[in-house]
């Protein structure tokens, strides 16, 4: 998808920072759920988390890893600094 990006002009010369985690849900008690980017340390958590529910954990992550290996989904990361 990147190749897109640079076709239409998009990226060029732009530095891309990319965060450990998407996002970190923290409720009234204090119980704290993070998204990770990372699908092993988010299935791990969400085990941690809820491992009543591991059979359905099991199945999003393995979802997740199939549509992540769709060809042109994958992260492209251009290695040109341009600082």
């Amino acid at each position: 998808m990147y190749h897109v990006w640079e076709e239409l002009g998009a990226v060029q010369d732009r530095r891309f920072l990319y965060a450990d985690d998407f996002l970190r849900y923290e409720s009234v008690n204090g119980e704290v759920f993070t998204l990770h980017c990372n699908l092993e340390k988010l299935e791990q958590h969400m085990l941690e988390v809820s491992p009543e529910d591991s059979e359905a954990t099991h199945r999003f992550c393995k979802a997740a890893r199939e549509f992540a290996a769709i060809p042109g989904l994958e992260s492209q990361v251009d290695e040109r600094d341009p600082s």
